[in-house]
């Protein structure tokens, strides 16, 4: 696990990152209320951080910025990142550089395995009792502010 000091706005952002077939982080969840100067702030502190790199984004994908020639790019969580929010890396992608973790090529199996986790964290929600923080680590593995995270995606 990462050494690195993140803020709330920088955990939530990677939270909802890790969550993203792609690892997306943008659009941003709607529960960051920065303005747009303030979020690039932010996103920009990860990337020097190495908690994010760059890629071409699809055109149905947010951009991040667009290069001269016209190209999108989107930014994508790193390992590094995940292990600053302390999520393990799934896959090595296409790449073969450990650089991200969901990738547009992620195999089937490990969207299941995300989605699994999800259906554990929603079913436990749903329990008449409810569930606590503690439980729902116990539940699905992961930190409480992963959990935090998934609650507050959208």
């Amino acid at each position: 696990m990462s050494t690195k000091k993140l803020t709330d706005t920088q955990r939530v952002v990677l939270s909802h990152a890790a969550m993203q077939l792609d690892g997306a982080l943008l659009p941003v969840p709607h529960s960051i209320r920065l303005n747009a100067g303030a979020v690039n702030i932010v996103l920009r502190s990860l990337l020097t951080q190495g908690l994010v790199f760059e890629r071409t984004a699809a055109r149905d994908q947010v951009a991040w910025r667009q290069e001269e020639n016209g190209d999108r790019v989107k930014l994508v969580i790193s390992d590094a990142g995940c292990g600053a929010i302390g999520v393990d890396p799934i896959g090595t992608g296409s790449a073969g550089d450990g650089s991200g973790v969901r990738r547009d090529n992620q195999s089937e199996s490990a969207a299941s395995i995300r989605m699994r986790t999800l259906a554990l964290l929603i079913a436990a929600l749903e329990k008449a009792e409810g569930a606590t923080i503690p439980d729902l680590m116990e539940a699905t593995g992961w930190q409480a502010h992963s959990i935090r995270g998934a609650i507050a995606a959208p």
